[in-house]
């Protein structure tokens, strides 16, 4: 192995050209490393003007696109409230999870524009729809109350952690405000599918600080504005605050929204059933 020195010069093994060493100092001692080279640069250019394009399309999508778009491709996939299959799912009440559900919804369309916290009579702002099983119709189920409501005239929109937090981080401030308010204020009702499916890595304390930051930004919308909102999860909100996806004050926020109560959805993954 050759020990490299600051006259040290080699041809590029990408592009042939010539490359020098560059020195670094580690722990008090000076080490050679290769410069990078030209075309190498290049790439990595090339990647980041790649990935900036992937971020502002989301960004785009997010920020400018139609509320609607991703409840029409869910439409299509016969998430509507006809078909879906209370006969697999049962909860953990005497009232069963599809009851529940749509008698929420009914409540907040005759509530009007926005939930009253002050109200008694008011119904809850947030559906809180969990199962510790995947695939049991959470999505499905959110999904067909959405679309009822839109039939309604209401505005409404379905949002995917991933890709909302993929577009938020990539958006410029001036974007991360109109998604914001969009979301946050204008939609009458919002779903947020699959909360908590992000794995958040707790030995990085700024990405688990940045991803909490994303959720309050957006819930503190929806809760000052009382705007009506459902979350889908395999997680309870303590074990989202445990595992960094929340913080305290968006646990705080989703506490009072739901009136501290869940539905529970049990039964099997139905992506497994015959249909």
């Amino acid at each position: 192995m050759t020990t490299l020195t600051a006259e040290t010069i080699r041809p590029c093994p990408s592009c042939g050209a010539e490359q020098g060493t560059l020195a670094v100092t580690w722990r008090g001692t000076i080490t050679y490393l290769w410069r990078s080279c030209v075309c190498s640069e290049e790439r990595i250019k090339a990647l980041e003007a790649r990935d900036r394009m992937r971020h502002d399309a989301l960004a785009r999508i997010y920020t400018q696109g139609e509320a609607a778009n991703d409840l029409d491709i869910l439409a299509h996939q016969g998430l509507t409230l006809a078909r879906f299959r209370r006969e697999l799912v049962s909860g953990s009440s005497d009232t069963h999870p599809l009851d529940l559900a749509v008698n929420w919804l009914n409540a907040a369309l005759a509530a009007g524009p926005y939930a009253v916290y002050t109200d008694k009579a008011c119904p809850a702002a947030l559906l809180y729809l969990t199962s510790p099983t995947r695939g049991c119709g959470k999505t499905h189920l959110a999904t067909g109350l959405a679309l009822t409501a839109r039939e309604t005239g209401q505005r409404v929109a379905l949002i995917e952690e991933k890709r909302l937090l993929a577009a938020y981080w990539g958006a410029s401030l001036e974007e991360q405000e109109r998604l914001l308010v969009r979301y946050g204020e204008r939609t009458w009702l919002l779903v947020i599918d699959d909360l908590g499916r992000r794995s958040v890595r707790r030995q990085s304390q700024e990405e688990t600080t940045s991803v909490g930051d994303v959720w309050d930004a957006l819930l503190n919308r929806r809760y000052t504005y009382g705007g009506w909102t459902i979350i889908t999860s395999n997680c309870t909100p303590t074990e989202l605050l445990d595992r960094g996806t929340i913080n305290r004050s968006t646990f705080s926020r989703i506490g009072q929204m739901t009136l501290r109560q869940m539905v529970m959805l049990h039964g099997e993954d139905q992506r497994w059933l015959a249909s």
